[in-house]
C-alpha cells in the first residue's frame, strides 16, 4: 500500500510523542510537557461541502500549517467558509463528527451536518475511518 501524507503526519506525532515521553518521564504526561496554551480553530466546508473541521485544546507553538491548509482547501471548493483561529464549528444542523486525538492532546473533528451531500446521520457515520470516534455534537 502506498504511503500518505496522513501515514507520514501519524509518524511525525508518534515519533514526537516518544520524544516527549522519554524526556518527560513516566512522572508528567505530554500535557504537563507542553509550554504552549491551549487553542482552537475551525475550517469551514460550507456551504460548498456539509463539513466542518475543529481543533480543540490544540497546544503547538502555531496554528499556521492547518491554517494554510483550510485556506487552500477552501479556495479550491470556491464559496467554502474558510479558516476561523479562536471558533470551533457551529451545532445547528450538526449530526455528530468524526474525531482523533493525538499525542499532545489535540482533539480534531471532522463534523457532519444535514445538506446537499449528506442526507442522513448514518451517512455521516460512514466517513469515519478505523482510528476515529463517532462523537455527538459539542
Amino acid at each position: 500500500m502506498p504511503e500518505t501524507h496522513r501515514d507520514h503526519s501519524k509518524l511525525a506525532l508518534r515519533s514526537a510523542a516518544l520524544f516527549f515521553a522519554v524526556l518527560c518521564g513516566s512522572a508528567c504526561s505530554l500535557a504537563d510537557a507542553n509550554p504552549f496554551p491551549e487553542k482552537q480553530g475551525r475550517c469551514e466546508l460550507r456551504p460548498v461541502d456539509d463539513q466542518c473541521t475543529d481543533w480543540r485544546e490544540f497546544q503547538g507553538p502555531s496554528m499556521l500549517a492547518i491554517q494554510g491548509t483550510c485556506e487552500t482547501l477552501a479556495a479550491a471548493k470556491k464559496g467554502a467558509g474558510g479558516w476561523t483561529e479562536g471558533k470551533t464549528c457551529d451545532t445547528a444542523g450538526m449530526f455528530g463528527g468524526c474525531q482523533s486525538k493525538s499525542a499532545d492532546g489535540t482533539k480534531q473533528t471532522n463534523w457532519y451536518y444535514e445538506g446537499e451531500k449528506i442526507k442522513t446521520i448514518d451517512e455521516a457515520k460512514a466517513k469515519c475511518d478505523d482510528d476515529q470516534t463517532w462523537v455527538s455534537p459539542q
